[in-house]
């Protein structure tokens, strides 16, 4: 856990929501999604195989005025039953945002689509975890900051900024390249 969560730690609720592959079946275990339908931050977190030992891959992160749907939602991509055999897009028309990121594919579907699906194909053991603060997270631009540094810390790996959030993100992350000046 590092310091942010640390800062958050209270609040977290761990696991959330668990889900397991064997074979072609995922299983889903819900541990405390149902106290989750009000605004906060969610972090999706993956192994290609469930090992107690392994760290989990930090995937993607969301701010939502509604947790549990939103997963739900997700949980609902995870699952669906892809094509695997659809041939791969060119380098050209995929996107990556950061040297962290994946090449994750532009299709006609959605993006949450191409991104679970290839979350999907890739893990075997994922797990939903949760924040939820009344006095931190009703605002939707406090979510929206507390999303963007959890993502950047986390360096996770399917997480997209929009707008304002791709150059703060960028300058978070390289903080030279925010001021030209300081290069001297």
């Amino acid at each position: 856990m590092d310091e942010l969560e640390k800062q958050l730690s209270d609040k977290f609720k761990e696991k959330a929501v668990v889900l397991e592959k064997t074979g072609d079946f995922w299983t889903v275990h819900s541990n405390s999604l149902r106290d989750c339908n009000e605004q906060g931050i969610w972090i999706l977190y993956g192994k290609a195989e469930k090992d107690d030992s392994a760290v989990a891959d930090a995937l993607e992160v969301g701010q939502v005025a509604d947790i549990a749907n939103e997963i739900c939602r997700d949980i609902g991509y995870i699952v669906r039953d892809y094509d695997y055999d659809k041939p791969k897009l060119s380098k050209r028309n995929r996107v990556k945002q950061f040297d962290w990121s994946v090449l994750l594919p532009i299709t006609e579907n959605s993006r949450d689509l191409d991104k679970y699906k290839d979350i999907a194909s890739k893990y075997k053991y994922l797990y939903f975890d949760v924040y939820v603060d009344k006095q931190k997270t009703w605002n939707t631009q406090d979510r929206k900051e507390l999303e963007m540094k959890l993502a950047i810390r986390k360096q996770a790996k399917y997480w997209c900024g929009f707008g304002k959030e791709i150059t703060a993100a960028k300058n978070a992350i390289n903080p030279s390249d925010a001021h030209p000046s300081s290069q001297r």
